[in-house]
């Protein structure tokens, strides 16, 4: 993996269409190199990957099913996140909610408010 400034790390459940939304709007709105990780909690690695050949895809917990204690699920999305920064290299890491979508860039602003 190249070095990259910032690691996106989102978790997908069943979320392939907020997937391709986060992803274009990475790719569309941050101007800084980057990694888009996001780890699987279902099956749908091979249309995640279709979404975009450049996500660092990661098999997570898929043995969570609709109605299982809302404390397993989020103890699987916290192991989940987890490893998907685990997994990353970059100097920053920006942990997205699978259905979050960037409207603007940003980078430009938030990123030297860090180096301070």
């Amino acid at each position: 993996m190249i070095n990259k400034l910032i690691d996106f790390v989102a978790v997908n459940y069943n979320s392939l269409d907020y997937a391709e939304i986060l992803t274009k709007s990475i790719t569309k709105f941050v101007d800084v190199p980057n990694n888009i990780i996001i780890v699987d909690n279902s099956d749908q690695l091979p249309q995640l990957h279709e979404l975009n050949k450049n996500i660092i895809l990661l098999r997570g917990n898929n043995d969570i099913e609709q109605g299982d204690a809302p404390s397993l699920a989020s103890a699987a999305h916290a192991a989940s996140i987890e490893r998907g920064i685990q997994a990353g290299s970059a100097e920053y890491i920006c942990i997205c909610d699978i259905d979050i979508c960037f409207l603007s860039a940003w980078t430009h602003e938030i990123l030297p408010q860090l180096k301070d």
